[in-house]
């Protein structure tokens, strides 16, 4: 398998993860504090540099019936210039409801509304990594049998 990076992609905030070496267990990485798409892309391919990445998984803000907003447009966006700098695979996967799975779990976890604001996009990359490891495992699975 190969180390991936999660992206949860926000206009003021980017929530990252990473995965094991194995590519099965997704773990909060860190926020940051967007500073541009060019700095939070060069931010973004020093960490692929340093920790091996070889597949970067952004979430796409979808909309509950499944439709294209304005967000994916700009996720799409960070994504493709995100290719061309890391010349990696960058894909792909739906979003939708992970930021508020995210609050639930810390809500449950009795973290304060102040920490919870600080790492909420960072669990919110968590779940999209893992949601994206768990089907890739699955696929893998499936295709074994």
């Amino acid at each position: 398998m190969v180390r991936m990076l999660g992206i949860d992609y926000g206009e003021r905030r980017i929530g990252l993860a990473i995965s094991d070496m194995l590519g099965i267990l997704a773990s909060p990485l860190e926020t940051i504090i967007s500073q541009g798409v060019r700095n939070n892309v060069d931010y973004i391919a020093d960490i692929v540099q340093t920790k091996s990445i070889e597949t970067v998984v952004i979430g796409l803000p979808l909309n509950m019936d499944g439709s294209e907003g304005k967000r994916v447009k700009s996720t799409k966006f960070f994504g493709s210039v995100l290719q061309k700098v890391l010349n990696i695979p960058v894909v792909y996967s739906d979003e939708r409801l992970t930021t508020f799975e995210a609050n639930q779990k810390l809500k449950e976890a009795g973290v304060s509304l102040d920490k919870r604001e600080k790492i909420i996009d960072q669990v919110a990359a968590q779940i999209i990594l893992q949601e994206y490891l768990d089907s890739a495992l699955q696929q893998n699975k499936n295709q074994t049998l």
